[in-house]
């Protein structure tokens, strides 16, 4: 009788204490949870401060860029392109020789259908997209450790990749600066959202 009274109080023990751990489990798993939500939204918050008209105004100039004049802008050599683009880059340049920036004049870096980067204005236009990769890399880098909401961040960030328009969180020029070495995370980040876009297109032609 003891004996039973003893493995029916080992018993209950012994569920108790997995009830226990299972409890612990989930409180763990939804607080976990809810710091993920609250780190996602502080990330967010982070992104949208940092860019800067400059950021953005360079991310978007670059990836009209071929991959020789992303690798000229990486080694800081001079360059030309079209006399457009240059006009859009002194606006947000400071470095430059322009006679009235309001009119986007710049009779140094003009030369005829072509314009010119090189110097200093080469160097800050450079900084300016360094700097939005190295803020977006600190974006994927927390997608990568998982502490935010990955697929979340994946919805947010979705525009990144868009192979109709050429875009892809100026790869080229990634790769001029080293490629997946340079920008690991936004490699694996770009990476993902291939696969989701054509999860998609499958999804669509089975309906």
């Amino acid at each position: 009788m003891i004996v039973t009274i003893c493995s029916v109080i080992t018993a209950l023990s012994t569920v108790f204490i997995a009830l226990q751990l299972l409890l612990t489990e989930r409180a763990n798993k939804k607080h976990h949870e809810e710091m993920r939500r609250i780190k996602t939204v502080e990330i967010m918050e982070n992104w949208s401060k940092s860019l800067q008209k400059e950021t953005s105004f360079a991310e978007r100039i670059v990836e009209g860029f071929t991959p020789e004049q992303c690798r000229a802008l990486y080694f800081k050599e001079p360059f030309q392109l079209d006399v457009n683009k240059g006009k859009d880059i002194c606006q947000i340049c400071t470095e430059t020789e322009c006679d009235d920036r309001s009119k986007d004049e710049c009779k140094h870096c003009i030369q005829g259908d072509k314009f010119k980067l090189e110097g200093a204005q080469l160097s800050e236009f450079r900084w300016y997209v360094i700097g939005y990769l190295n803020m977006l890399e600190s974006v994927m880098t927390a997608w990568k450790l998982n502490i935010v909401d990955r697929d979340e961040i994946e919805n947010q960030f979705q525009y990144l990749y868009n192979p109709e328009r050429g875009w892809n969180a100026l790869k080229p020029f990634r790769e001029a600066a080293g490629g997946a070495e340079a920008y690991p995370n936004i490699e694996e980040f770009m990476n993902k959202l291939s696969e989701n876009r054509k999860k998609v297109s499958r999804e669509i032609k089975k309906l």
